[in-house]
């Protein structure tokens, strides 16, 4: 009976404790501010991501199906799609989005829904960025992206 209780009341503790943030209140070391605490939350940065994806003509695809990933270099079996969209009628397409810390090898992949073109793979990291609006907190701003994809034909 006893060690029920102890259990119960250490677990409602525990709880109303982490609701206050004590869960939280630690420190990695100081800097010349003083003390660094810890606290929950991760850092993110959010894109926009303008593109237009052509054929090798110059002639923009229309109903092209851009969808971005996280394709993992160590397990490429694992595979999570973030965000899709397609392509109008002059071939361009829009999509907004958040990375959270430790997003890695997110890549942009761009296919032809008809079949009859190759699809192309784009790392966002090899992107040119730039940064339309500054960060503050845990946000490390807003950034646009205006990739150019040119589809080759299928033989």
């Amino acid at each position: 009976m006893k060690v029920r209780f102890y259990h119960w009341y250490n677990h409602v503790l525990m709880t109303l404790l982490t609701m206050l943030g004590f869960g939280s209140c630690n420190s990695i070391g100081e800097d010349e501010y003083g003390v660094i605490p810890v606290e929950y939350g991760t850092p993110y940065t959010d894109f926009v991501i303008k593109g237009q994806v052509t054929d090798e003509d110059d002639v923009p695809i229309d109903g092209a199906k851009a969808v971005l990933k996280e394709i993992s270099e160590d397990h490429p079996e694992y595979v999570y799609g973030i965000d899709s969209t397609t392509t109008d009628s002059s071939g361009k397409f829009q999509m907004t989005t958040r990375f959270y810390l430790g997003c890695r090898d997110i890549k942009l992949v761009v296919g032809d829904t008809k079949g009859e073109y190759i699809n192309d793979t784009i790392a966002i990291d090899d992107m040119e960025r730039q940064q339309t609006e500054q960060g503050h907190g845990w946000s490390e701003g807003k950034f646009e992206v205006q990739p150019v994809v040119k589809l080759k034909k299928r033989l």
